[in-house]
């Protein structure tokens, strides 16, 4: 397993993304210095979050991990790290890297074939599809499986972001946009499933709880800042019942909730940087797709100012750290994807109709088993951690995420290919087939 990616890292996270973008814009970019460019931005900005993610590991997250195993009471736990460490992790490799040309491939066959609307012009967030790549392959020893898994993966969140457009344009007023997004998409699934329960409990059709207008009124009270602050209180109790002292709580408390504001802007660089290659393929892949009506893919970045996702998102975060506490056989301690709750219940929002009860529950019920799966995902995790040249704090510590390392999605397509090639493409191919048959049924009832 080490020998198949070991080639993949040994170029740095900071060579082979860059490298690669800078490529594909000499190519398809009208701008030389823009291609150039682009590839300094992104060599910077994971350059720079890997730096950060070291001084993390060496610094921070050793006490942290100290305080979790008593706080457990158990010699294991799995530390969050966050989302932007899983993006540097995965496109710092050749497979992490493929997802782009396998990603875009899947998404131009869907769309001449007219089985998807959707064209996802939001290439950073391939990572998602390059990190479940590398976890595939890691898993399999199969880069094939590894490929096989990204172009699957791809064809499950562009049939879910045509599934979920309707209820998004119905509550957000958005009719050209849909939303691939994998952090949010299946949480959608399960908001679908909760709401259908929902309307047959008693207790949960009375409660409408007309609160748009109190929150809206309350609105300035709540914003991202809110996450940081909670996660530097919550940082500094985990740290004093864990038993590591005040004064260190204090400090892990202030590094942490440093890294929490300075990781994202340092991988936003990336994103910038990949600005000429999306302005250039977006035109090119509309041109030939060969359809009149398509909703362009964006982030689900749009969705999360919503008022009922602010609020919501505000009560799930003290709620998320007591179910990491209580729930049996859990070791996930979740830190620093603790602000992407409002992403993980972006599309629960408008399936729910923007009421906020409902929101809390489907978003309770949400983390449980994110938190399962994190903890499950936390030893492979550790080994492309370690693959990385990432060095752990401590025995009985490894590293994980809530996103992706939480997916449901992720963690389904894993299990899969455990099968093999066959039985993973044909396990594969069954869930496109469902979802395909959902969204054709969806369709014909718009039109």
């Amino acid at each position: 397993m080490g020998g198949v990616f070991s080639d993949s890292l040994s170029l740095g996270v900071w060579m082979v993304l860059p490298i690669t973008v800078s490529v594909v814009a000499l190519i398809f970019a009208e701008s030389r210095k823009k291609a150039i460019t682009s590839g300094l931005f992104i060599a910077a900005g994971l350059a720079g979050g890997y730096v950060i993610v070291q001084w993390l590991v060496r610094f921070i997250l050793p006490p942290l991990g100290r305080g979790g195993q008593l706080l457990f009471h158990s010699h294991i736990v799995a530390l969050d790290i966050g989302w932007p460490f899983s993006a540097i992790l995965a496109f710092g490799t050749v497979i992490g890297v493929l997802a782009f040309p396998v990603g875009l491939a899947t998404n131009a066959i869907m769309l001449i074939t007219r089985v998807t609307r959707t064209l996802d012009i939001d290439l950073w967030n391939f990572w998602h599809i390059a990190f479940v790549g590398l976890i595939v392959t890691l898993v399999t020893g199969s880069i094939l499986e590894g490929l096989i898994a990204e172009s699957g993966v791809m064809a499950i969140t562009l049939f879910l972001a045509d599934i979920s457009q309707p209820v998004v344009r119905k509550y957000f007023g958005y009719d050209a946009l849909s939303f691939p997004a994998l952090v949010s998409l299946p949480y959608f699934v399960l908001a679908v499933i909760l709401k259908q329960f929902f309307s047959t409990q008693t207790f949960f059709s009375d409660s409408s709880l007309p609160l748009k207008t109190f929150i809206e009124k309350r609105i300035q009270a709540f914003s991202s800042e809110n996450f940081v602050v909670i996660g530097f209180i919550a940082t500094i109790v985990v740290g004093v019942i864990g038993g590591i002292g005040i004064e260190q709580s204090v400090f892990i408390g202030i590094a942490g909730a440093s890294t929490i504001i300075i990781l994202p802007r340092v991988v936003a660089l990336v994103v910038e940087g990949m600005h000429p290659v999306v302005d250039a393929l977006s035109p090119l892949m509309q041109k030939h797709v060969g359809q009149h009506k398509l909703h362009m893919g964006m982030d689900s970045a749009l969705l999360v100012g919503d008022p009922v996702n602010i609020m919501a998102s505000s009560l799930l975060v003290p709620v998320t750290f007591l179910l990491a506490i209580i729930l049996p056989g859990n070791h996930t301690f979740p830190l620093f994807d603790i602000p992407t709750i409002p992403f993980i219940i972006a599309l629960m929002v408008p399936v729910f109709d923007g009421n906020l009860f409902y929101t809390v529950i489907g978003g309770i019920v949400a983390m449980v088993p994110t938190l399962y799966i994190s903890t499950a995902m936390a030893p492979i995790y550790t080994v492309a951690t370690k693959l990385a040249g990432v060095h752990l704090p401590g025995d009985g510590v490894m590293l994980t995420s809530l996103v992706d390392g939480g997916n449901p999605i992720v963690w389904v397509i894993k299990e899969l290919a455990q099968l093999r090639v066959v039985g993973f493409v044909i396990a594969l191919g069954v869930i496109l087939v469902f979802l395909g048959v959902i969204r054709e049924r969806l369709t014909i009832n718009e039109s």
